[in-house]
């Protein structure tokens, strides 16, 4: 069995220090921007003409797209690293976020929340897991 080690954020060097801040300023905008715009987004597809069956389908093409590219996008971050497949996923928001605020065409907005999906897939497997222990 694993024996937990004490942790000291000011034994780490200045480098460590900085990227555990940045990682989690970064963690910070990506949550509160996520949860600030699935509050309103519905409301901003009802404005754009949607009916609740297709803001259903939008999130489900958000979903699927994300459960599918779990998997083959971890072993893509294994392979070439972390820090391209994160720059990656920020490719993949902004190209999201184009096309989101660009149209009110039911496709490219499906289009649009692949693109939000495919981020979030690449955005998951660069963050790194805690160690379980049992």
């Amino acid at each position: 069995m694993a024996t937990e080690t004490d942790f000291s954020f000011a034994a780490l060097t200045g480098p460590a220090r900085r990227h555990i801040r940045v990682f989690q300023v970064h963690q910070f905008l990506d949550r509160f921007a996520m949860g600030l715009t699935v509050a309103v987004v519905a409301l901003a597809l009802t404005d754009r003409g949607m009916d609740l069956f297709q803001i259903s389908l939008l999130f489900g093409v958000y979903s699927l797209t994300t459960m599918a590219m779990e998997l083959p996008f971890g072993g893509l971050a294994d392979n070439i690293g972390r820090k391209p497949v994160f720059l990656a996923a920020v490719v993949a928001s902004l190209v999201s976020l184009a096309l989101f605020l660009s149209t009110r065409d039911f496709y490219v907005l499906a289009l649009s929340f692949a693109f939000i999906g495919f981020g979030r897939a690449l955005r998951s497997v660069t963050c790194p897991l805690p160690v379980l222990h049992s």
